[in-house]
């Protein structure tokens, strides 16, 4: 009952943000093509604007057009029903790790619920299902770690194998469940031959289906390709991959304050003090001397990009890096001091010991942030892949707890976990709302007469628009047909275009653009398109002739 309280909780946060806005939305205007393509034709067909197999998301998402029609919301209502799917299998998932039921569900709550999750459980990239295959194939390891039955114990290692090489082909790092859970499962059971042999037969299977289905992607017109890396290990690079670190594990700190505030009485305990005094001390010279050369901004919360929305909490940056800070602290200084074992309540039935927990979990982890370190020293790291990250780091945290600290989570974390849903289901609101008023703004335009291709919405509605007139977008990563020879495009019908992605839709020759300020020049020609926004103040957008200095040259 708890797990399904916890799914409901955010299906009925997801219907209260208004989960519909016909554009697209960050990356997956493309993604979305391909699954309307797929409904139509029944071939996967790729647009140059995804990195990811995209896989069986795209299967997914077509039964769903095929059923009620193609839309951009009945699209990502896949992903929705795929989001309270993921939030009953956490749950499930926390208790099967020796969690309680009711610090497994704060711990699904916290990590379903927060600004960081909310806005990919209503978008059609490929994170959620990613995260979807990660907890799928635990939740399945788990389960064959727990039967007494041998046969059970064979089936359900078969069952995580085969599943995963299906759920992860919609992002290839979900793929380490496999590769990664399923032999430390073996490793487990290693005293078991016969349950080793089967395993690495299931084993063995699945990575000739995954070569098999990655060699089939890399045939693929139109499919982007990333090198791992992006050139030789220098010095700079090695410091880029210190720092981009650093501020992941502050991010995740962030993300993780409703259960990591509840470490706050660590304090108390007196033991080893005086290390966490010099930490706490060498925090706050760091801090002046960020303050002294005027980069206090850097280091403050959030630390990372991407779609954390905390940015519209004007005045709360400080409090929100002064709580990630003394969480940090209480963390460093329970793990320090210890404390004595907390007794398990009577009549619980699943059980890991942190031995088991580790060795189950922390190869997955290792590999997990080995595959994303050449993105941390040549590139960066989007906060959106902390996601397998945050949901391993719950586990440990609430099992530390509930062993070291008490048995339950105060009331205070649920609040807490509630509060930060109430805020992130609010920006929610408030992004897709800008969303939806941006394509009135647009539809104003093309009802004068203007050609989609002469408006610019910004770069989930120009991409989307370049898909409608051309079957690809350009990017020179993107592998082509042989014998197709493409060249970079010439003409773009600006002298200076000021956005990055001018010279990847081609044929948006854009006279207007959609504003956040009205264009005096214009006059009144287009009515402003007011959205209402619960978090910040209310505004309107407007469409204004391009290029125009009165906007910069930035489109919102």
């Amino acid at each position: 009952m708890c797990a399904l309280g916890c799914a409901l909780a955010v299906l009925a946060a997801i219907l209260v943000a208004h989960p519909y806005a016909e554009v697209g939305i960050s990356d997956d205007f493309s993604y979305v093509r391909s699954a309307q393509l797929l409904a139509q034709s029944g071939h996967v067909v790729y647009n140059g604007g995804a990195m990811a197999i995209l896989g069986w998301q795209l299967y997914l998402a077509a039964l769903f057009i095929k059923l009620f029609g193609f839309s951009f919301t009945t699209t990502r209502a896949s992903i929705i029903f795929l989001s309270v799917v993921t939030t009953f299998l956490c749950q499930r998932t926390f208790v099967r790790t020796g969690i309680n039921e009711w610090n497994a569900s704060i711990g699904a709550l916290t990590l379903m619920l927060s600004p960081l999750l909310m806005p990919l459980e209503v978008t059609f990239m490929s994170d959620m299902p990613g995260m979807f295959a990660i907890v799928a194939c635990l939740y399945i390891c788990l389960r064959a770690l727990q039967t007494d039955r041998e046969w059970a114990t064979i089936t359900w290692i078969g069952v995580a194998s085969l599943s995963n090489v299906v759920f992860g082909s919609s992002r290839q790092i979900a793929w380490l469940g496999v590769l990664v859970m399923v032999p430390s499962v073996l490793w487990m059971m290693r005293r078991n031959r016969r349950v080793v042999m089967a395993g690495i037969g299931f084993w063995a299977v699945s990575v000739a289906l995954i070569f098999a289905i990655n060699h089939w992607s890399q045939q693929q017109p139109y499919i982007l390709y990333e090198p791992l890396t992006r050139g030789p290990v220098k010095p700079h690079v090695l410091k880029n991959f210190g720092i981009a670190w650093i501020r992941a594990c502050l991010e995740v700190v962030l993300l993780l304050l409703p259960i990591l505030l509840m470490y706050l009485p660590a304090f108390r305990r007196k033991k080893h003090t005086r290390v966490v005094y010099l930490l706490g001390a060498g925090f706050l010279l760091y801090g002046l001397r960020m303050w002294r050369i005027r980069n206090l901004s850097a280091w403050s919360a959030p630390y990372l990009s991407g779609v954390m929305p905390f940015a519209s909490l004007r005045g709360f940056g400080a409090i929100l890096t002064v709580a990630v800070l003394l969480c940090l602290l209480a963390l460093i200084t329970a793990i320090l001091t210890g404390g004595e074992r907390v007794p398990s309540a009577q009549g619980y039935v699943f059980s890991l010991s942190p031995r088991q927990l580790a060795e189950l979990i922390v190869p997955f982890t290792i590999a997990y942030m080995g595959l994303l370190s050449p993105r941390a020293g040549f590139e960066n790291i989007w906060d959106r892949y902390l996601l397998p990250l945050l949901f391993v780091a719950i586990i440990f945290l609430l099992r530390f707890y509930q062993d070291r600290f008490q048995a339950r989570l105060p009331v205070a974390a649920l609040v807490l976990a509630i509060c930060i849903g109430a805020y992130a289901t609010a920006s929610l609101h408030d992004r897709l709302a800008l969303y939806r008023a941006r394509v009135a703004a647009v539809q104003e335009v093309l009802a004068a007469g203007v050609p989609a291709t002469s408006v610019s919405g910004g770069w989930d509605y120009d991409g989307w628009t370049e898909l409608q007139v051309s079957s690809h977008i350009f990017d020179p990563r993107m592998r082509v047909p042989a014998g197709v020879q493409l060249g970079k495009p010439t003409h773009y019908g600006l002298k200076n275009c000021p956005w990055f992605y001018c010279e990847m839709f081609p044929h948006v020759i854009p006279y207007y653009t959609i504003s956040l300020r009205p264009d005096p020049i214009l006059g009144n020609k287009f009515a402003p398109v007011p959205y209402r926004m619960w978090v910040d103040t209310s505004a309107a957008v407007y469409v204004v002739r391009f290029p125009d200095c009165s906007v910069d040259g930035r489109v919102p």
